[in-house]
């Protein structure tokens, strides 16, 4: 009987050629922008997160916890990464200088809240409350994660919501719902390079995921990758 393909957990980019995926089997590369992908390492039980460290170092967290470094990949200590999200959120997402906080969720929309961090402390850009107030970013949707560049582009994605796109550095989102359809497409992984140059995974079912790429910040979309 044969195993069951790997599906992708976990996405990140080094630019906009260079990339690391996490499956539910492996770790993987690419040099050729998500387009092709090579196997690096077998993981037992896959992989939870993955991404580059503040020296641009690739690392992996597997979902029994334990963290590993490249390009050996491998056992390392966890990073450190301190975040403003109140001790009430559930989890936080840091990307680069910008954090995700995701709190509550309920009926179909979820506590969320975008900061940046800055010199002078952290400054809460964009956020949404489950009762319905918000500032930049709708409360419809659960948020999952987001992947931001330097230069203030980036994306966050939902389960149960859309894909969202922001060219102001985390100040006004603007959702996509034809390219991530509400209760359809789940927001897997996503990453950034540069100014107009994101990645982001969604499923559609179990078994069903397929990779999509912006080359013009958001504005069009196009499909490099199907699993399932």
């Amino acid at each position: 009987m044969h195993a069951p393909p790997p599906l992708p957990t976990a996405i990140a980019f080094r630019n906009a050629a260079d990339g690391l995926l996490g499956t539910t089997r492996d770790i993987e590369t690419t040099r050729d922008g998500g387009r092709t992908w090579r196997v690096v390492l077998r993981t037992p039980g896959g992989v939870s997160w993955i991404g580059y460290d503040p020296s641009g170092r690739p690392r992996a967290i597997l979902r029994d916890g334990e963290n590993l470094g490249g390009p050996r990949w491998r056992p390392e200590a966890p990073l450190e990464q301190l975040t403003p999200c109140p001790a009430a959120e559930n989890r936080a997402v840091v990307s680069g200088d910008w954090v995700l906080c995701i709190g509550q969720g309920s009926a179909g929309s979820g506590e969320k809240a975008v900061y940046r961090l800055t010199a002078r402390g952290p400054k809460r850009l964009a956020w949404a409350s489950v009762d319905g107030r918000f500032h930049g970013l709708p409360s419809t949707g659960y948020a999952e994660g987001i992947a931001m560049t330097h230069h203030g582009f980036g994306i966050l994605w939902e389960s149960r919501g859309t894909l969202y796109v922001t060219r102001d550095g985390g100040v006004r989102w603007t959702g996509l719902p034809t390219v991530a359809e509400p209760e359809v497409d789940f927001g897997i992984g996503g990453a950034a390079a540069g100014r107009s140059v994101a990645w982001v995974i969604l499923a559609r079912g179990d078994v069903h995921r397929r990779l999509l790429r912006t080359d013009d910040a958001g504005r069009t979309w196009h499909a490099l990758h199907r699993w399932g």
